[in-house]
């Protein structure tokens, strides 16, 4: 991110550029905004987009800096160009990665070290963003948010962008043969052209592919293309007057304060959405960029001494506060704002003496600012170092991870992350999976979301058991009961509600005998109102609760007979990677029955409530079973019971077959 960069921003002359301490009192205000967000300060829901201030920064003075370069000379020098940004860059970053590689392996579990070792090996090469975006990263969820290199995906961003942008200052140089008004009018139309191409890109991309919109450059390219317009086109004349320049600082303050205080982790972007937060920083650039005897009392109060030293260490700061924070809540085992406001700020005193001792040193050693070739040298042999380190650390967790319970525990963990039916098409080309007694008479069908998937090997077990056929419907995030939701991110799913009339239509086709619901009832601030907003809570209860009795009542009117799964518990943390963290044990990180049902009880109520109201049904309940002790167990008889948060393990839903049967039983099979 741009807190990396403490260059001197250029004027729209040859001159040597001017120092701007406003810009450095910008800084801190992003990322105090990007701490407070990560530390889930009231107040600050929108504080993620302290990062795209940053992005309009470093677009502004590099941009001016390459302004005043070509300008100057004709030409840029960009072995040099680079070279500082190497120097500026790496050191600092191979550090934090190699220490927070050394503390994970003794705070994390060895379960997540292998994915840790390679986001950090990402980091050092400045492609965690593309990584993250492969593996369609939502950067707001809580999954996501365990990794301690989640924050480095902007620094993938900027130093890509640090790649091109001196290539496009050396291609305009060479079409333009040293015309410097020439030049500049290509490089505003080539930035404008690239503002409108990229923005549209994000905001047609946010929708359908909202990890590559959030986490790659070309959809974010813009941002540094609006800072670049503005440091290439001339000031206005009107921002010589100091009533439109107080203007600019106002209007620029309440568009990044209203971004802070409306957007939320359930916003979709960046989108158009991110259009506020640029052109608020764009604003404060911009009403700085007028030399004033008497500087207005933002501009005095973003130049202080405070301001400008914490945007020096922001860069530092940055780097640091986000690992601080993801093993701190590791470590002590509560992931509470208080905790998460601690280790940010304990990260500070660290990041200040990392500038001043190693940083700084570094970046102005003569030994390296003398030689280009010392300089690339070095940052290829700390990189390599690095990315070696990382490799090192995967493969020592691979040899943990082979050895019990370990081993058990991974392979939950991939069989549920893999366990996919062969699907088959109907008559009708409806696809669907298909198994038990394939001579059996009678036919019993399981449809849901991914907690039917669960329960799909359990029951064509069951099925054969009793010489019926199994079919199943499923998919992920989409409930069976006609409701609209959405995905953690806030966005609708479209295709949920075709793959529901598909379900019922191949209900129809074969006229199963049974049908079995099994849904999650943890879509809890998912659910849409009829304005396709999030409704409030209680309205999101009675529509999940209308939606199951109308989904019931349909069956019960249209297949001879239907059975219910009720929801599994949830468990706040991930069992399995609490329970083999260094120090967890199983009975630490069991939780209480209310704890586990604190998300979804309510919702659960109300399904129950749906099915009294549409008549008896035969149900299959496993809450008594993992929670009948009081606390909810994490094992039973050596068979770990969820794969995750939420999932119940495939080895556990096959110790349920008898119940099963006995469900099927109850349905008349």
């Amino acid at each position: 991110m741009s807190v990396a960069e403490q260059d001197h921003d250029a004027t729209t002359t040859t001159e040597r550029p001017v120092f701007r301490g406003d810009i450095d009192g910008l800084r801190a205000v992003a990322i105090i905004l990007v701490v407070a967000f990560h530390a889930r300060l009231p107040g600050v829901s929108g504080g993620f987009i302290g990062v795209d201030v940053f992005f309009v920064i470093s677009g502004f003075l590099i941009t001016r800096n390459l302004l005043h370069e070509s300008s100057a000379s004709g030409s840029v020098a960009l072995l040099d160009f680079w070279a500082k940004r190497a120097r500026r860059l790496v050191p600092a970053l191979a550090l934090m990665v190699l220490v927070t590689l050394g503390a994970s392996w003794f705070v994390l579990s060895p379960l997540e070290l292998p994915q840790v070792a390679e986001e950090g090996a990402a980091s050092a090469l400045y492609v965690s963003n593309v990584l993250f975006a492969r593996e369609s990263t939502d950067y707001f969820t809580p999954v996501t948010a365990e990794s301690p290199f989640l924050h480095t995906w902007s620094l993938g961003v900027e130093e890509q962008f640090y790649v091109v942008w001196p290539l496009v200052f050396v291609a305009v140089g060479a079409v333009v043969r040293r015309r410097p008004a020439a030049a500049r009018r290509l490089l505003v139309a080539g930035f404008a052209a690239l503002l409108v191409g990229s923005l549209a890109l994000s905001v047609v991309l946010t929708p359908e592919k909202q990890a590559w919109a959030f986490f790659l450059l070309p959809t974010r390219a813009w941002e540094f293309a609006a800072a670049g317009l503005l440091a290439a086109a001339p000031v206005p004349a009107l921002l010589h007057r100091r009533t439109a320049r107080m203007v600019c600082i106002a209007a620029g303050a309440l568009l990044v304060a209203y971004a802070t205080i409306a957007y939320t982790d359930l916003t979709p972007y960046p989108g158009y959405r991110v259009v506020v937060p640029v052109v608020g920083t764009v604003l404060l650039i911009l009403a700085g960029s007028v030399a004033d005897e008497r500087p207005l009392a933002a501009t005095r109060v973003l130049s202080c001494a405070p301001a400008q030293w914490l945007g020096r260490v922001s860069y530092s700061w940055y780097l640091w506060h986000w690992p601080f924070m993801i093993l701190a809540v590791a470590a002590v085992g509560d992931d509470t704002t208080l905790v998460r406001t601690v280790a940010g700020l304990a990260a500070l005193p660290v990041a200040a003496l990392a500038y001043r001792r190693f940083e700084t040193p570094v970046r102005f050693s003569p030994a390296l600012t003398a030689s280009m070739g010392r300089t690339f040298g070095a940052a290829a042999l700390v990189t390599i170092v690095v990315v070696a380190v990382g490799v090192g650390v995967h493969r020592g967790a691979d040899r943990r991870n082979a050895e019990e319970p370990y081993a058990t525990m991974a392979e939950t963990i991939a069989i549920h992350e893999s366990d996919e039916c062969e699907l088959t098409p109907s008559a009708g080309g409806i696809e669907h999976c298909s198994g038990g007694d394939p001579a059996g008479e009678r036919t019993v069908m399981l449809i849901g979301d991914s907690h039917a998937r669960q329960w799909v090997d359990a029951f064509d077990a069951a099925a054969s058991d009793i010489g019926v056929r199994f079919v199943a419907r499923y998919r992920s995030a989409c409930p069976s009961y006609p409701v609209d939701v959405t995905n953690s991110r806030g966005q609708f799913d479209d295709g949920c509600e075709d793959f529901r009339a598909d379900t019922d239509r191949l209900i129809d086709e074969i006229g199963p005998d049974v049908v079995v619901v099994a849904n999650h009832d943890g879509y809890v601030d998912q659910i849409l109102g009829d304005d396709r907003a999030v409704a409030d809570r209680a309205t999101q209860r009675r529509l999940w609760g209308a939606a199951a009795e109308e989904q019931l009542r349909s069956l019960t009117a249209r297949v001879p007979a239907v059975a219910l799964v009720v929801d599994n518990p949830r468990f706040p943390d991930d069992p399995l990677i609490c329970s083999s963290r260094p120090g967890g044990s199983e009975d630490e990180c069991r939780p209480t029955l209310a704890e586990a049902m604190a998300r979804t009880g309510a919702f659960q109520a109300e399904v129950l409530a749906a099915m009294e109201r549409t008549g008896e049904l035969p149900t299959l309940s496993t809450t008594d079973q993992i929670c009948g002790s009081g606390r909810c167990a994490i094992t039973q008889d050596g068979i770990y019971v969820y794969a995750d948060t939420n999932h119940l393990s495939g080895a556990w839903t096959a110790t349920q077959e008898p119940a099963i049967v006995d469900l099927l039983r109850a349905a008349g099979l």
